[in-house]
């Protein structure tokens, strides 16, 4: 099993990373039939429990399952009464059809696609679902966000973007079986610059610059978001304001149902 990528910045992850709206999982609900309390879950890619704990908070008796050892130390720390286990999407250690729901924060495009889909398939009973989502920025109206994540696109050379969408896209193939749904859904946060920052620290592609390169990159970043906190205390737009910056997001979800019959 390879070493989480994440495991070096855990507490930031941790600390920046945002969370999800209580509408996602409503509409994982309603989408896959399953009502997340009293349900079975495992949570793979759990990384620190961001989704772990929604889930557990709406009732669901979850599995937190990452091969990323120091977040989930992290989690345990957090959420001491889940269970982890140390694993991936591609071999796991579950009986056939031992959950009612799977599910993937943000990780779904660490996989394997020749090994997983079948992997989380086996795992879930007849009748329940996988769920599959991703915060996505949206960009369309707040400028501070939109040079940022301009410029760790230019970082990325796009391909942490393009790799998102082929594999979003990828999906009805990779369940070729079963109906796919999907929906998107919009929400916001406001953080802090030093929230934002957490954030840019625990990105794999900022973590694959090394230490020095990682910290100058966050410390140039940091300059800009100053200035633009500073502006906005000058021209006071809508998206920055005392301090606080507002983060908007647009939640990628695909539900994938397995037949009863199954």
């Amino acid at each position: 099993m390879n070493r989480s990528k994440f495991d070096v910045v855990a507490r930031e992850y941790d600390a920046g990373r945002p969370g999800y709206p209580d509408e996602l999982f409503d509409t994982i609900e309603e989408l896959s039939g399953t009502f997340l309390s009293g349900s079975r879950i495992a949570d793979i890619g759990a990384g620190t429990g961001k989704a772990t704990r929604s889930m557990v908070e709406r009732g669901a008796r979850v599995v937190a399952v990452d091969h990323g050892d120091k977040m989930l130390s992290v989690l345990r720390q957090r959420t001491p009464q889940v269970p982890v286990l140390q694993a991936d999407a591609n071999a796991l250690p579950f009986a056939n059809r031992s959950f009612d729901l799977v599910t993937f924060a943000q990780s779904w495009h660490w996989v394997d696609l020749d090994r997983a889909p079948a992997e989380v398939v086996r795992v879930v009973r007849p009748g329940g679902a996988l769920a599959l989502w991703w915060n996505t920025p949206d960009t369309s109206q707040q400028q501070w966000l939109a040079e940022h994540r301009a410029r760790l696109a230019a970082l990325s050379t796009n391909e942490v973007d393009r790799h998102f969408d082929s594999m979003w896209q990828a999906i009805p193939s990779a369940f070729p079986e079963f109906d796919v749904e999907t929906a998107g859904v919009r929400w916001q946060r406001k953080v802090t610059r030093e929230v934002v920052l957490d954030e840019l620290r625990s990105k794999s592609y900022v973590v694959a610059l090394g230490a020095r390169g990682a910290r100058d990159f966050v410390e140039r970043e940091a300059a800009l978001l100053t200035d633009a906190v500073t502006d906005a205390g000058l021209n006071a737009p809508a998206d920055v304001s005392e301090g606080e910056m507002t983060e908007a997001f647009v939640v990628r979800l695909a539900v994938i149902r397995v037949a009863p019959g199954r």
